[in-house]
């Protein structure tokens, strides 16, 4: 064929004779590498297409194939001169349709079917892929168990008593439904093993409960983390002690000996586990009394490296303290507990297998198998077990298919586990010399651990057969999608953070990505395209600052509106990148060249909602429940009555609905002529009464007919099927017609239709009835696994997509935002009664019944730290994914907890000295989210300082809000064709249209408020794209909405504020939020007494100013004692400055927190250029009324003062020095301190000389000028 394939393509495409394992990076073509040697199999006649067996991973990826196969064929036979070969293409492309390449699961079918012979299978079997379905069987199951159990039934091995033990050890309340969970998670789990009843058994052996620290399952798992622990807390000491060398001689010996001592405990530890003296390294941490730092004196000149010194040597201790959560106890009530537990463990065990037999049991009596049971069945097929030595040997349908397949090809082998492992082991040559097993796939994307994937399959291969003569590893790491600049990127962040201990892979030259498109091959780097950081500062949030009017609810809004203003940058800026189709060239960016991904679908909404107010097209997955679609809470409704009518709410709703149709008023009338009883006895009262006098008769006439119904429908409820009855139910009422008249008509009759397929489809599988339909669907809510409804889209539209990373896997978009990577990683299993794992069995409490007391043994948190390493490396091999998925720009977007934080551990980062290129294990393993590792990945030794990282504050992203309420009025044509043409009519008449394009002469004033706060307009003053409100003319039917509304952005007024009551306030703990110290520290120089200060030394201002404080704290609030010292001494600095001093001295002069109203005229206060248009001035006469509140300020003589206190605080590790940052607050606070020098003008008819910005955490006093004039 005429595509060029690479060195390590054209290996995997052309080797043979031996198993494969083909390790390809994303990006690097693997599908097209599998095409083509299925080709070159046929064209070389290796192999007919039926004597190929190909898995892949979905119907969609086995559909995909066979497509390009088919054109790849057909290129063929067009291309072919040679008769035969061509007869041999078409053959091909004939028995194509039909040939092996599918799902597993859609493979295990065909082998049941062709000898269901071999294991007495009834071949009339139906295949149950319904989840909930699958639990109403369950529950079936458990509850014919707990029969036999009652009975003491000796086919179960749990007595009623130890079955009461278990459930006053796990269950909450009166019911056994946590024991339920427990016994259901324990089943699926084992049902991923070759062996599921042997795992069941196993684990109750006596092996896992005897404490052995020596062991590898304990030194995997606790003893090596611990001892990570210990060495970290000694290079902890080390540098304490370091530290302690420059001390004076005195100082010296107190605090060198302390800190000697007890690194000494590190020692000890280290030299216990080192030899095996586990007892008596559990003993030390636990009788080990740690002291009290030594005191030192204020003015002591060795202050600062004692007290460094100090967080060294604590930071120590914590370490040492940590070991404590993995040996709570004592080492002989340890090995106790673990005794104990072997009782409990012995119990669950017992049932658990109970429970899989009654499964089993139903499955087999009602013809049922489910996908799980395709695999077992399947397995015991190729290979039966023996049942006295548990070995397998292949059977003659092994062999068959061992026979006619030449070669097994797996795609996504990093997803398969053990039991799927086996089946293909069987179905291959895999233990010949001359192998016929052909595997391809990535471990770095192997992110299915949920479906009970196993990446260790995949690892052991991969390292095996790097020494293997036998077998051929083959690596593909060119990528064929991505700029170098993304590459570089994950090479660099992947480095760092990915080895066998997390990650479980070492991420070095071998597998590091390779740029491989020409194109991006020939360019020179190009910074614009390297990864950037969007960052919310989430401290920022509620962060003391006045002029803050509008809030998140969520950081995840935040984010939202991050990503929308840099999409809304990226379109109306004309961004460009470039296009590979058509030979490759450089256009403007679409909206479907962005992609949204998040590692969960919680943040859809939120982005749907906030991408509508910045007019941004958004496609997002499914996430709208489909039960609670009207149409269909509706017919379940119904249901219910038919079933049931003693049931208020859905009778009411009926009533209320479509198909009665009675008022609010005529409910109120039933209920008043019956108050006592039910309401369905209500409603048979009502339209049985005699006495018409008392009624109104139409209500009583609409009853009878809806009684009449009712009846008729619980009738052919006995007479008929489920399905038919729900059709009936349509066909009677007009449902169907009636909501196809609805808006979104087609949505709801698909939803509706799609209700009768699936009560069709719960009949099919041998359940019955309404009530257990009811049920089901009651189920399907409670788990959560909801049903999607009909997906109805439009073809070729332009939208931005938003989708998880596992929807995205497999895929390539020109620009990627990840967000949520602040996110907390899913961890939830570790918390949960019982930790699952393979190797090691189930890990679980003591429970202590007689005292109520439970106790976590070791064993359990051995296999928590190992199940943790696991979890972690996935959500690592997610992160993967996400960024792989990117071709040419990546943006990183996140929440952070303050800057002052990300600045903390970026210092921290940048000096550990540690050699390796990896990050140190602990550090990795303290991550709590993506964003974690990708900020230690960018400070770590420096490495990769090259991307840019933006963290923004609250108040910058409002600045350049979009905001939801603005509807501009020139643009009431667009939004009436938007969202009223297709309900109305197609074309307006021209009287509409003449209305509606009609344009008022001065339309600014319709957009403006009569009043504003000066809060408000500074930040319409402060906004980039409306500098003093210049707006721009244009056509009003032409103009695009997006222009007017981003110039429009800034013209708001007042909104509510809903503070927490100071009842909740006071409830909390007793810290101040950033908000608070806000207000009180403005409280605080407002009631100030400069008085006080004006008779005293200076070096005695900061007791007076503690004495004014805790004044404050015992008569306004007691939060008043918790500023800090670090706060009064900057109010001391102001209060030592010039302008203090002088404020001091004329102490009487001073007014403090004077309110002021004012009017301007609007075309003043909002200056328009001289060039506009009439069209977009304001009325002469338009006046706008201004509400603002003074600090302070002051007239001496001829000087009039204005003063304004604000506490924005100073970023010491911002990107902008102090002196920037100082002009940024100055241009910011301008038109403020502006408008009140004017309103003191006005009153005191004389003007304003000086303006003072008094920045308290700065301990700066700025002078203002070049202030506005109005």
């Amino acid at each position: 064929m005429s595509r060029q394939f690479n060195q390590q393509q054209l290996a995997a495409i052309e080797a043979k004779g031996s198993n494969i394992l083909v390790s390809a990076s994303a990006g690097s073509g693997k599908t097209t590498v599998l095409i083509e040697r299925i080709i070159r199999h046929v064209l070389s006649d290796y192999a007919s297409l039926d004597q190929l067996l190909v898995v892949t991973f979905t119907e969609m990826a086995a559909n995909e194939m066979k497509e390009r196969l088919e054109m790849a064929l057909k290129q063929q036979i067009n291309h072919s001169k040679d008769p035969e070969l061509k007869r041999n293409l078409m053959r091909q492309l004939s028995i194509l349709p039909e040939a092996h390449i599918r799902t597993l699961h859609s493979f295990c079918l065909t082998v049941i079917q062709q000898f269901f012979y071999l294991d007495d299978i009834d071949p009339e079997f139906t295949l149950l892929t319904d989840a909930t379905q699958i639990e109403l069987l369950k529950e079936e199951a458990w509850e014919a168990l707990l029969e036999l159990i009652i009975d003491d039934s000796p086919s179960i091995k749990v007595s009623s008593d130890e079955y009461l033990t278990l459930l006053r050890s796990f269950s909450k309340g009166r019911n056994d439904d946590r024991l339920y969970q427990m016994i259901n998670q324990l089943c699926e789990f084992a049902r991923s093993n070759p062996d599921p009843l042997g795992w069941m058994e196993n684990i109750s052996h006596p092996d896992h409960f005897l404490l052995d620290f020596s062991t590898p399952f304990y030194q995997r798992s606790l003893i090596e983390y611990s001892m990570q622990l210990i060495k970290e807390a000694k290079h902890q000491w080390q540098l304490a002690l370091q530290l302690t060398e420059s001390l004076s001689e005195a100082t010296l010996e107190k605090y060198a000996t302390f800190i000697q001592e007890d690194a000494h405990i590190a020692e000890s530890l280290i030299q216990y586990f080192e030899n095996n003296q586990y007892e008596e390294a559990i003993n030390l941490i636990h009788q080990h009394s740690w002291k009290r730092w030594a005191s030192y004196r204020r003015d002591d000149e060795d202050k600062e490296i004692i007290q460094l010194a100090k967080k060294y040597r604590d930071q120590a201790v914590q370490r040492i303290k940590e070991l404590t959560n993995f040996f709570p106890y004592s080492y002989s009530q340890m090995q106790t507990h673990l005794e104990g537990s072997q009782v409990i463990v012995n119990s669950l065990s017992h049932l658990a297998i109970g429970f899989y037999y009654q499964f089993q049991r139903l499955k087999r009596q009602n013809k049922l198998i489910d996908y799980n049971d395709l695999e077992h069945i399947t397995l015991q097929l190729l290979a039966p077990m023996d049942p006295k030595t548990r070995e397998r040997q292949p059977s003659i349908a092994a062999h068959f298919y061992q026979n006619q397949f030449k070669e097994v090809m797996v795609d996504e082998y990093q997803d398969i586990n053990e039991l799927q492992g086996l089946i293909l082991h069987y179905l291959s040559h895999e233990t010949k010399s001359t192998g016929n097993l052909f595997m391809v796939g990535d471990v770095k994307q192997s992110i299915y651990g949920f479906r009970m994937a196993d990446p260790s399959l995949f690892l052991s291969k991969y390292e095996r057969y790097q020494t293997s003569t036998d077998q051929q590893l083959i690596i593909l790491d060119t990528n064929y999608r991505s700029r170098d600049n993304v590459l570089g990127y994950t090479n660099d962040v992947f480095e760092r953070i990915m080895d066998k201990n997390l990650g479980e892979m070492i991420y070095a030259e071998a597998e590091s990505l390779k740029t491989g498109f020409p194109y991006f091959i020939e360019q020179q780097a190009d910074s614009d395209y390297n990864a950037e950081f969007l960052l919310f500062n989430k401290d920022t949030m509620m962060e003391s600052n006045e002029d803050l009017e509008r809030e998140f609810d969520t950081s995840r809004e935040a984010e939202a509106h991050l990503i929308a203003q840099k999409i809304r940058y990226l379109i109306d800026s004309n961004q460009q990148i470039y296009d590979k189709s058509n030979g490759g060239f450089y256009r403007k960016i679409e909206y479907n060249d962005i992609v949204i991904l998040s590692s969960t679908k919680n943040s859809f909404l939120t982005l749907q909602r906030i991408f509508d107010q910045y007019e941004i097209p958004l496609l997002s997955q499914k996430i709208e429940s489909y039960f609670q679609r009207q149409e269909i809470q509706l017919m379940l409704a119904l249901l219910k009555i038919i079933d049931n009518p003693h049931q208020d709410i859905p009778l009411v709703a009926i009533l209320r609905s479509y198909f009665v149709g009675l008022s609010d008023e005529q409910l109120s009338l039933i209920r008043i002529y019956s108050q006592t009883t039910s309401y369905f006895q209500a409603v048979l009262a009502y339209a049985n009464a005699e006495d018409t006098t008392t009624i109104d008769q139409a209500l009583q006439a609409k009853l009878q007919r809806f009684l009449s119904q009712l009846r008729h429908w619980q009738r052919l409820s006995d007479e008929i099927s489920l399905s038919e009855l729900i059709w009936q139910i349509y066909m009677e009422t007009d449902f169907l017609s009636y909501n196809a008249g609805l808006s979104n008509g087609l949505q709801r009759t698909s939803n509706l239709h799609g209700l009768y397929q699936r009560a069709s489809d719960f009949e099919s599988h041998h359940f019955r009835g309404i009530f257990g339909f009811i049920r089901y669907i009651e189920k399907v809510i409670d788990r959560d696994k909801d049903l999607q409804e009909p997906i109805l889209l439009d073809h070729g539209q332009n939208y931005v997509r938003m989708m998880t990373v596992h929807a995205s896997k497999g895929l390539e978009f020109p620009i990627v935002f990840l967000m949520n990577t602040g996110q907390k990683m899913n961890l939830k299993e570790l918390r949960e009664t019982m930790v699952l794992s393979k190797e090691h069995g189930i890990g679980i409490d003591y429970i202590d019944n007689e005292h109520h007391l439970k106790y976590p043994t070791i064993h359990k948190e051995a296999i928590k730290k190992i199940r943790e390493r696991q979890l972690k490396s996935e959500e690592m091999r997610k992160l993967y994914v996400a960024l792989t998925r990117a071709e040419q720009k990546i943006y990183i977007v996140g929440t952070i907890a303050s800057q002052n934080k990300w600045e903390e551990m970026q210092q921290l980062l940048l000096d550990l000295d540690d050699q390796s290129k990896t990050i140190p294990l602990m550090h990795r393993l303290k991550a709590s989210s993506w964003l974690d590792w990708l900020q230690q990945a960018l400070y770590y030794r420096s490495l990769n300082s090259s991307n840019a990282v933006h963290i923004y504050t609250m108040d910058q992203l409002i600045s350049k809000m979009v905001d939801e309420n603005n509807v501009p009025q020139d643009n009431l044509m667009q939004y009436y064709q938007k969202n009223f043409a297709l309900t109305a009519h197609e074309t307006p008449d021209d009287t509409l249209l003449d209305s509606m394009l009609f344009q008022y002469s001065f339309p600014l004033s319709t957009k403006t408020a009569s009043y504003q706060s000066v809060s408000e307009l500074k930040r319409l003053f402060e906004e980039p794209l409306i500098d003093k409100a210049n707006y721009l003319t244009a056509n009003p039917t032409t103009l695009n909405l997006s222009e007017i509304e981003s110039e429009l952005a800034g013209i708001r007024y007042t909104q509510g504020t809903f503070n927490e009551p100071k009842l909740i306030q006071s409830n909390k703990n007793q810290s101040l939020t950033p908000t608070e110290k806000g207000t009180l520290i403005h409280y605080l120089m407002q009631s100030l007494s400069y008085q006080s200060f004006s008779d005293i030394e200076i070096t005695h201002y900061s007791t007076e100013l503690v004495r004014q404080v805790q004044l404050l704290s015992q008569t306004i609030d007691s939060k008043f004692s918790l500023i800090d010292l670090e706060i009064l001494n900057k109010i001391i600095s102001y209060l030592t400055s010039e302008l203090g001093q002088f404020i001091i001295q004329h102490y009487d002069k001073v007014k403090v927190e004077q309110a002021f109203s004012m009017t301007i005229p609007a075309s003043k206060l909002y200056l328009s250029s001289k060039d506009q248009e009439d069209t977009l001035k304001y009325h002469p006469e338009d006046q706008i009324l201004i509400h603002g509140v003074i600090d302070a300020y002051l007239i001496v003589e001829q000087r009039v003062i204005l003063l304004d206190y604000k506490t924005n605080r100073y970023q010491a590790y911002s990107n902008q020095s102090k002196k920037e940052q100082i002009k940024h607050l100055s241009n910011t606070y301008r038109l403020q301190l502006s408008l009140y020098a004017h309103a003191l003008s006005l009153v005191h008819s004389i003007d304003v000389t000086e303006v003072y910005l008094v920045l308290i955490d700065f301990e700066e006093v700025v002078p203002l000028t070049d202030l506005y004039q109005f």
